[in-house]
């Protein structure tokens, strides 16, 4: 169906909010994994000689792996934003299947880097609650 969209000017600025908000969660996540891992790895030069730092491998997984998951968010949220401004623009509703797609892949990249986050900092209190 490519019935027109009414008030664009109205939805432009709806979705330049949504967007906004959620590329900046985007990038606190982005940043949060990317400078826990640069020191997660930066740890790895005293290992050898630092008892305490064994099982830094765990830290260096979950921010890797949260890392890679808000990079995959921040990516389907340039998608989707992509395909919803392309929709405006022409006066048609975007692709369902396509909406549908990215919307999962961003409900779960976000889930995964928001949860291993969560994971990283219940072991780090975990871990370090007896000190």
């Amino acid at each position: 169906m490519m019935a027109k969209l009414a008030n664009k000017g109205e939805l432009l600025k709806f979705m330049g909010d949504h967007y906004d908000h959620n590329f900046k969660a985007a990038n606190y996540l982005l940043v949060a994994h990317g400078a826990a891992l640069a020191a997660s790895l930066s740890v790895l030069k005293d290992y050898a000689s630092t008892p305490q730092l064994k099982g830094i491998g765990t830290f260096v997984i979950l921010f890797g792996v949260g890392l890679l998951a808000a990079i995959v968010y921040y990516a389907s949220l340039a998608l989707a934003r992509a395909t919803v401004l392309n929709a405006i623009m022409s006066d048609e509703y975007a692709d369902q299947s396509t909406a549908r797609f990215l919307g999962n892949v961003n409900i779960g990249a976000l889930s995964i880097a928001v949860a291993a986050m969560v994971v990283d900092i219940v072991v780090v209190i975990w871990r370090f609650s007896s000190l």
